[in-house]
């Protein structure tokens, strides 16, 4: 659901710096449509980095395994990031998915993703953590 609601966020967040407000008709194509949906697959992008760093374990934290311990996910990572890249800027790839370039700031707001997604799994790690420690100290 964070994922999802992100790349919403992301979605809105280029018609709103474009200068929509709620109320407001919203463009169905051209070119701040494209840019609005390739920011949607950007932020769905970013969500997946954060979530498959978090992820790799159940219950211990990342930052106890390590961040960069699994080179694979490190080079999938890498190509995911090239992949959006390549959509977003490659003309016949853009012409090819309805993708459009987006702007400096847009891609700043897409790296606010990978550590939400990334400090949600951490909290939800401690939390299952801290029950099984309690559970086992009642018993």
């Amino acid at each position: 659901m964070l994922s999802a609601g992100g790349s919403l966020a992301a979605y809105f967040f280029v018609y709103f710096s474009a200068g929509w407000r709620p109320g407001l008709e919203m463009a169905a194509s051209g070119p701040l449509y494209a840019r609005a949906t390739t920011m949607c697959l950007g932020g769905i992008a970013a969500a997946q980095i954060g979530n498959g760093l978090a992820i790799r374990t159940e219950r211990e934290s990342l930052f106890r395994v390590g961040l960069f311990s699994n080179r694979l996910l490190l080079a999938g990572i890498v190509s995911e990031i090239m992949i959006s890249l390549a959509l977003s800027y490659v003309p016949f790839l853009q012409r090819a998915f309805g993708t459009a370039p987006l702007a400096g700031r847009d891609l700043l707001f897409l790296l606010i993703f990978p550590p939400i997604m990334l400090g949600a799994n951490e909290l939800r790690k401690a939390w299952g953590r801290r029950r099984r420690r309690l559970s086992v100290g009642v018993s």
